[in-house]
């Protein structure tokens, strides 16, 4: 039924299923459904046979099923939210994060996270003021300006209310975006760079796992804390593959994607909200105060408009210089 994209891909795992997908409004355009197709482990399906799915529904190159052929559609005998909360809840340390009495604000973007995560949270004894906590189809896609007036309200909620942090989720509940308690905004690197120091002073001998393009601070983070950085590719399934093997302690991503592969190998923004919380817990500092161990990161990005018929060229010319 309707439930966040984490909790989906947690109850293909759990029910052992053969694979699985989701269907969404895209939060991007307005027009578009996404549907988003998942392997045996809760991961992106590999490019592969995603394309290989793709050709044929453009191509319509399938065949078509009668209707006595056609399967029947069933939802598990198990409760589904009461079987992600449990899992959560086992893979933190409880007591912990309730001997921190946090008070949180959590804008849930009008999300389904928002019949779930709520339970989550009191059953750690967190103080939650709730944004945007109902679900709303009409406010899923957000276009930038929208996106920054939203971080910009939960940053003067924040402050006023003299909370400990502001948590943003996205409508599918997978990325994280963050504020302190002066109502400083952090996105992009330098919010990797936040987790990754809380993960390197949490954990010993920590493995941080980045897409190539990270920013080079956090491999400077990594010699501070003796920890090892591993480079990934930049899409989601190899990002994903590799935050499974073991060893690795955190997979991060400058979207605000973060992976915590002990509970699944997949963006969970929940679980990576109710982790951030947890190290803040054990480490015993503010938000803040982390920030203020970020190195400068200096880094320009811009895009490029490519015509579909130069793609052949560009690459192959970049390969030969």
């Amino acid at each position: 039924e309707m439930v966040p994209i984490p909790v989906t891909r947690f109850e293909l795992k759990a029910l052992k299923s053969r694979g699985g997908f989701h269907v969404r409004k895209s939060p991007y355009d307005n027009e578009v459904i996404d549907i988003k197709f998942f392997d045996d482990n809760g991961m992106d399906l590999a490019s592969a046979p995603e394309k290989k799915i793709e050709r044929l529904f453009f191509g319509e190159d399938f065949k078509r099923m009668v209707s006595a052929e056609i399967g029947e559609l069933s939802f598990p005998f198990h409760r589904v939210a009461e079987s992600y909360k449990e899992g959560v809840l086992n893979s933190v340390k409880i007591d912990v994060v309730r001997s921190a009495n946090f008070k949180v604000v959590v804008d849930y973007a009008y999300s389904s996270a928002s019949q779930i995560f709520p339970s989550i949270l009191g059953e750690l004894g967190i103080d939650v003021i709730a944004l945007n906590a109902h679900i709303d189809e009409t406010k899923i896609t957000k276009n930038k300006m929208m996106f920054e007036k939203s971080l910009s309200q939960l940053s003067q909620i924040v402050k006023s209310l003299e909370a400990d942090l502001g948590i943003m989720l996205d409508t599918g509940a997978e990325k994280i975006f963050l504020c302190d308690e002066k109502g400083a905004i952090f996105e992009g690197d330098f919010e990797l760079a936040i987790l990754t120091i809380l993960a390197c002073r949490t954990e010993k001998n920590a493995q941080i796992a980045v897409p190539v393009k990270a920013s080079r601070v956090i491999d400077e983070i990594a010699r501070k804390y003796m920890a090892r950085v591993v480079r990934t590719k930049t899409n989601s399934r190899d990002m994903m593959e590799v935050s499974s093997q073991p060893g690795i302690t955190l997979l991060g991503e400058s979207l605000g994607g973060f992976i915590f592969p002990e509970f699944q190998p997949a963006f969970d923004a929940m679980f990576a909200s109710i982790k951030l919380l947890e190290m803040l817990a054990k480490t015993g500092v503010r938000l803040s105060e982390i920030a203020q161990e970020v190195p400068k990161i200096s880094m320009v990005c811009r895009d490029i408009s490519c015509p579909p018929e130069m793609k052949g060229k560009v690459l192959r010319t970049i390969v030969e210089e």
